[in-house]
């Protein structure tokens, strides 16, 4: 008897929680940029590609090759790209969603969101690139900037991704920002992670 009742438990447990994720993905205004970027990590690491880092700051540069990758790599390379979720409550509403535009530079389409309240700071625009249906994405770039009167930040983030034996993996990702704070000497950064094949 006590077996069954675990059971049961359990079985009711398994499909409440089904339906909330089944709820909450019905209510998913945008592209859903955790759940892309989580199976990003997975795959990356699974695969333990290696990769061409580039990073400067002020005209400093240096440059890195990184023969085999792991989860916490990815995680924190792909860190900035969290902030491009744009399914929050606190978004609902904010944005204007363009929807199955077609990419003139490529054989792609694009869904934008963009905020019409230039002055509001955070995620100004986002696209999300994709080959004929949303699942198929191929690229994703964003605009996040920030002014005040102590501060102004300017960052444009671009990851480009493509399917290798089944499994979507990162082609490259291109950081570029600015960062200025009164008083003080401006900030400019440039990454560029690129993936060995």
């Amino acid at each position: 008897m006590k077996n069954l009742a675990l059971f049961l438990l359990v079985l009711l447990l398994a499909c409440t929680k089904k339906g909330v994720e089944n709820n909450a993905s019905e209510h998913a205004q945008f592209y859903d940029v955790r759940v892309l970027l989580d199976q990003l990590v997975v795959n990356g690491s699974k695969y333990g590609v290696g990769v061409d880092k580039t990073v400067k700051v002020n005209g400093n540069s240096e440059q890195k090759k990184i023969t085999q990758t792991d989860s916490s790599f990815w995680q924190n390379e792909l860190a900035l790209l969290y902030e491009a979720d744009l399914n929050k409550p606190i978004n609902h509403g904010k944005y204007l969603i363009k929807s199955k535009m077609t990419d003139p530079s490529s054989n792609l389409t694009y869904d934008m969101y963009s905020n019409p309240n230039d002055s509001e700071p955070g995620i100004a625009w986002e696209k999300v690139f994709y080959m004929g249906i949303p699942m198929k994405i191929r690229k994703m770039e964003y605009l996040r900037k920030e002014k005040n009167s102590l501060f102004y930040s300017r960052r444009t983030v671009k990851l480009w991704l493509n399917e290798y034996r089944d499994t979507l993996l990162i082609d490259s990702l291109m950081v570029t920002g600015q960062n200025k704070m009164i008083g003080q000497d401006s900030l400019s950064y440039y990454i560029f992670i690129k993936r060995l094949h």
